[in-house]
């Protein structure tokens, strides 16, 4: 009886071994595919915000656009200001005399006049 209960004994441990060794087998192997996912997480999440990056540099260029159009608008709307204003206080009648002799001339080349005759 001694034997078999020590060829029992063997049996169960031998048993017991096989499975420790079957669960840290799966357990290696669970940890191998976790680790997979998270390195397609990591790249996927690396890619996204790569072109989150590239889209707000394009966001900023359009805005950086956009604020130059805008300055560009308000310098000429000062330029106009300030022309209406010489206008105003007659600092600005010489640009008006030429302005009606352009329209004169272009009046009289449209009316079929010849160039001698204008002058």
């Amino acid at each position: 009886m001694a034997t078999g209960v020590i060829v029992a004994i063997v049996v169960v441990a031998l048993i017991v071994v096989a499975l420790v060794i079957a669960l840290v087998a799966r357990a290696r192997s669970d940890e191998r595919v976790l680790k997979q996912r998270r390195e397609e997480a990591a790249s996927t999440s690396r890619r996204d915000a790569e072109l989150k990056v590239r889209e707000a540099e394009r966001s900023e260029h359009r805005a950086r656009l956009a604020q130059a159009e805008a300055e560009r608008h308000r310098a000429e709307s000062r330029l106009q200001g300030e022309r209406a204003e010489a206008y105003e206080k007659g600092l600005a009648d010489d640009s008006l005399r030429e302005r009606e002799r352009e329209r004169a001339d272009g009046a009289a080349g449209r009316n079929g006049a010849p160039e001698e005759a204008r002058r």
